[in-house]
Order: structure tokens, then C-alpha cells, then sequence
């Protein structure tokens, strides 16, 4: 090899690493994130408006099966063997290696792939429909058949829906989250409003998912044209590779046993005190949960940016990883804390004014556990992505399976125990141990461990000290007075002892009127 073409092969690669960590850097996923949350609060907030209309006009029960639609809709992803996360996974490993030629077989590859998946679900899905309409989901009689055409709609829809997973993590692997979420959000947009429009016309349950499969294809449609324009080679060789397939498929199926067995670890407790207790009593749970659950978007929004950057880091500096897996996790602290220790504080006074004296005695201390465990659980997300992104989702897969035959146990005990406090206390102490479990599972690839577990330990015993009074018994004024004190003085700490210079340069650059350089 000539001088000439070796100095040209330093320089790609050297452009091509430069590329790489330039997709790691702190302003990009800080604006990545941004994206995210607005990605999820303005269909959320379409719902709001949306869904008390919907249920007035639609009825209970066409209601009903319209949330069906919606939760298998968005429950349509769990069904691709993880090929959506794997997919984001290697194509972003791939640019921090600079191997930019293997970006566009993985691709087609996995969307191959997704498309047989897809049409082998659909064609389930069809052939089970008359036994989930006419026996297993016992609809009203004058519903069965606009019912059964709905399922053939979404059959039909299956394989489009996993398409669009895939696409969309293609843009996530080179954090175009912008992009990504200018079609995320206006399609979310059409999951509530869509119905709206079809109203004036018929109330038809058949034609309310037929806007709703329409969205979907043309979002896939936008998505895949976006991502032919931006992934390195896509347009050019648009081929899969059979010898691509088995390694998707396999950390796929590792991916794909987290996705099955953390909703049951998720949702478990409600089967659990219905059998043990009454329906009745999961309202009391139920309602505490859901709402504590919305802490969980910012955690989701900061996790799925930091999915590609954890992958792509780790590949060509490690260090940098390490930095992302401990600002994470210290930016995820200060963002979760107040906002739990709020709820945690007027739990009670909270619940009467919206709910009502009686339902305030039974749920404020679920309400107050459960916030606690959601805090836990959303600091979990970090290491658990982490350990997904480096390509060990075995090792995340192993210990949910590991945790479930044990937290069904201690579930069954504690509400036998205590009633539905004692599923929240369950709920409370598997997030603890889980996050726990996989901060320290993570750490076999994090430098200068004992400063970062003497940190976080130091900050996990201050937060649940800081729980444990504000659960403390006390007026409304009170209440309150310590919750501005505690406020301040947390933020005070933040400021000076928690953020580095370069981070406290940041959070005031807007303020500047000649800006500073972000952190890295």
C-alpha cells in the first residue's frame, strides 16, 4: 500500500470516529431528549381532550374495544423478537466502528425479517379472531361483527407496525430523534384525534381502525423515506444478507424476553390482589400506579437517547460510555427526585381533592410507596440500557427471568399479608432490587467503581430519608413549608455539589449572550 493510501485510510477513519463521538456529544443529546418528551406529552395531552369525547359519543362498550385496539396497537412491537432495539443496536455500533457498508444489509436484513414476523402474526391474529369475538372478549352481540372486521384491519396492519418500529430505531441509531419525532408525534397525533374525524361520518368501530391502520402505513412511508436519505448506503444497496439474520435473531431473542416478562413483572400485582382480594380493591391500586407511572416518560425519554449513544461509545471509547452511564444516571436523579418527593409529600392531600376523602384513606400511603418504587425504577433505567446497548441484553434478560418466579412469591406473601399495601411495598422493593442488581452488573465495565458506588449510595440514603420524612404526618401548611425548604436546599446541592462547572455552564448558556461551549 502506498504512503498516499495510507494516510487516506487514517483519514477516514479518523473522520469517521470524529463523526461517532460527534453523535455523543451532550448538547445533541440533550436536544435528542427534548424531542423524546415532547414526542410523548403532546399525544398524551391529545388524549385528554380526545378520550372524554370519544367515550360519550362511542359508548362504554364501543369505548372499550377502541382501548383494545389502541393497546394492541402499541403492543404490536413486543412481537418482533426485539428486532427493533437490536436493529438500533447494531447500526449504531456500526458508526462508532466507522464500518458505515454494514449499516444498509443490517438493514434490510432486519426489515426482512420484520415483514415475515409480521405477516405470520397478522395471519394469528386472523385466524383466531371468531374465538376472541365470539367467546374469549364476550362483545355484545350488535358489536361482533364491525368487531371482527377490526381485527382483520389490524392483522392486515401487524407486519406495517413492526415496519415502522425498525424504521423509526434506524433514525434513533444516528440521533435523529428530531426527525424521528416529526413523525412520531403527528402520527401519535392521529392515534386520538383520528377517531374525532371519523365521527360526523359513522361511530363504526371497523372505520375508526381503518384511519388508524392508514396513519400507520403512511407513517412508515415517511419513515422509510427519511431514512433512505440519511443512513449511510440504504438507497444504494438495498439488499438483506442471509448471514446478517442469525446474530439479529439471536440478541433479538434475549431483547425479546425482557419485552415479555417486564410487563408481567409490571402488571402482575393487579391479577395478584384481584384473585387474593376483589376487583374493587385494584381500583385503589390501579389508580395510584397510573399516575405515579408518568414519571416514567421523562426516564424513557432520556433512556431511548442514550440507547444509541451507549452503543456507539462503547465500540471506540469506553470511557466516554462510562461518562454517559454516570451523567445519566446523576441527570435522571436530579429531574426524578423533586418531582417524587412532591407526590410522596401530598400523597393524601392530593388524592381527596381529586378523588375524595374515602379514596384518599385507601390509596395516599399506596400512592406515596409507589411513587418511591417508580423513582427507583426510572434510575434503573439507565444501567438496564446500558447493559442492552454494549450487547448484553442476555445478561438484563437472565435476571428479569431470575426476578419473576421471586417477585410473584413475595407478591402472593405480602398482599396476604397486608392487603394491597403490602403489593405496593412488593412493587417498592423489586424496583429497589432491580435497580440495585443492575447498577452493580454494570459496573464490570465502569473505571473508578468505588468513587462512583461511595456517590450513589450517598445519594440513594439521602433520598429515601428525604422520602421517609415527607410521609411524615402534618398540615397541608406544613407540608408544604417543608417541601419549599427541602426544594431549595436541593437545589443549592445540585448546584455546587452534584453539577461539574462545565454542566452549571450549560444549564446558564441560554441566559448568555455569548454562549459557552455545552459539556461534552
Amino acid at each position: 500500500m502506498s504512503e498516499a493510501s495510507k494516510v487516506a485510510g487514517s483519514e477516514a477513519i479518523a473522520d469517521e470516529t470524529a463523526s461517532a463521538i460527534s453523535l455523543t456529544r451532550g448538547r445533541l443529546l440533550s436536544v435528542s431528549a427534548a424531542w423524546n418528551f415532547v414526542g410523548y406529552l403532546i399525544p398524551l395531552l391529545v388524549g385528554l381532550v380526545s378520550v372524554p369525547i370519544l367515550v360519550h359519543v362511542l359508548g362504554n362498550a364501543r369505548f372499550g374495544l377502541l382501548s383494545l385496539v389502541w393497546v394492541l396497537i402499541g403492543s404490536f412491537s413486543i412481537f418482533d423478537l426485539g428486532l427493533g432495539r437490536t436493529l438500533t443496536q447494531f447500526v449504531a455500533s456500526a458508526l462508532g466502528r466507522g464500518d458505515v457498508s454494514a449499516i444498509a444489509p443490517l438493514v434490510w436484513s432486519s426489515l426482512v425479517l420484520m415483514v415475515v414476523f409480521g405477516v405470520l402474526g397478522g395471519i394469528l391474529m386472523a385466524t383466531f379472531s371468531p374465538g376472541l369475538v365470539h367467546e374469549w372478549l364476550r362483545i355484545p352481540a350488535s358489536l361482533q361483527e364491525e368487531s371482527q372486521e377490526s381485527i382483520y384491519l389490524l392483522a392486515v396492519g401487524f407486519p406495517v407496525v413492526l415496519v415502522t418500529a425498525g424504521l423509526r430505531g434506524v433514525l434513533e441509531a444516528q440521533q435523529r430523534f428530531g426527525l424521528s419525532n416529526m413523525v412520531r408525534i403527528p402520527l401519535g397525533i392521529v392515534t386520538f384525534a383520528g377517531p374525532l374525524v371519523v365521527l360526523p361520518f359513522t361511530s363504526r368501530l371497523s372505520a375508526i381502525v381503518s384511519v388508524l391502520i392508514v396513519g400507520r402505513f403512511i407513517a412508515a412511508g415517511a419513515y422509510l423515506l427519511l431514512c433512505l436519505r440519511t443512513t449511510p448506503g440504504l438507497a444504494r444497496r438495498a439488499g438483506p444478507r442471509l448471514s446478517q439474520m442469525a446474530p439479529l435473531l439471536r440478541m433479538g431473542a434475549w431483547i425479546s424476553i425482557s419485552n415479555f416478562v417486564y410487563p408481567v413483572l409490571s402488571y402482575a400485582d393487579r391479577f395478584v390482589i384481584s384473585a387474593a382480594i376483589s376487583v374493587a380493591a385494584v381500583t385503589y391500586y390501579a389508580v395510584p400506579y397510573d399516575v405515579t407511572a408518568r414519571m416514567l416518560v421523562i426516564s424513557g425519554a432520556i433512556a431511548a437517547v442514550l440507547f444509541p449513544a451507549f452503543a456507539m461509545s462503547f465500540v471506540h471509547d469506553r470511557a466516554r460510555a462510562n461518562a454517559l452511564l454516570v451523567r445519566g444516571t446523576k441527570y435522571l436523579f436530579l429531574l426524578l427526585l423533586p418531582i417524587t418527593v412532591t407526590v410522596v409529600t401530598f400523597a393524601s392531600d392530593g388524592l381527596r381533592i381529586w378523588l375524595g376523602a374515602d379514596f384518599s384513606h385507601h390509596s395516599a400511603w399506596i400512592l406515596q410507596l409507589l411513587a418511591i418504587g417508580v423513582f427507583f425504577n426510572g434510575l434503573a433505567s439507565v444501567p438496564f440500557t446500558f447493559i442492552q446497548g454494549i450487547g448484553r441484553a442476555d445478561i438484563s434478560s437472565r435476571l428479569h427471568l431470575l426476578e419473576l418466579p421471586i417477585y410473584l412469591v413475595v407478591l402472593w406473601w405480602l398482599i396476604g399479608q397486608a392487603g394491597i399495601n403490602g403489593a405496593a411495598v412488593a412493587f417498592t422493593l423489586r424496583c429497589f432490587a432491580d435497580m440495585v442488581i443492575l447498577f452493580i452488573l454494570s459496573f464490570r465495565w465502569v473505571h473508578s467503581r468505588i468513587r462512583l458506588v461511595w456517590r450513589m449510595g450517598l445519594g440513594l440514603v439521602a433520598s429515601i430519608g428525604v422520602f421517609a420524612a415527607g410521609t411524615l404526618p402534618g398540615s397541608p401548611i406544613t407540608r408544604g413549608l417543608f417541601l419549599i425548604v427541602l426544594l431549595c436546599a436541593f437545589a443549592m446541592l445540585s448546584w455546587f455539589y452534584i453539577l461539574s462547572p462545565e454542566e452549571r455552564r450549560f444549564a446558564i448558556q441560554p441566559f448568555r449572550i455569548n454562549p459557552a461551549a455545552p459539556p461534552a
